[in-house]
């Protein structure tokens, strides 16, 4: 194969892989949103570049909440000991002040 061909080979294949990739809101953050149960549309912004990682939760008509990554074995957990927001995929779980959890799906 001649070298002019192996180049454009590689740079088509780089180009793919960049048009296959999600397209991040900043640096490092990711917009999401989920609609809950019989409660809230939550707007998150899961800011991976914030140390520690961050999602800063927006719910309409309240103060946004940022809430600092948690350890978590699965999928990803954010709390700040009395709010948290936890889930896999497009799936989460949204808890406040310790009342029972509610059941969210991405909206995307």
């Amino acid at each position: 194969m001649h070298r002019t061909s192996r180049f454009a080979l590689a740079a088509l294949g780089s180009l793919a892989a960049s048009l296959a990739a999600p397209q991040l809101a900043g640096a490092e953050a990711i917009n999401a949103v989920f609609n809950c149960d019989d409660g809230p549309t939550l707007n998150v912004v899961f800011d991976n570049d914030a140390e520690p990682n961050t999602a800063v939760v927006t719910i309409e008509g309240q103060e946004p909440v940022t809430l600092p990554i948690a350890m978590s074995g699965s999928g990803y957990d954010y709390s700040d000991g009395k709010t948290s927001l936890r889930g896999k995929g497009d799936e989460a779980m949204w808890e406040v002040d310790g009342k029972d959890p509610v059941n969210c799906k991405s909206a995307e």
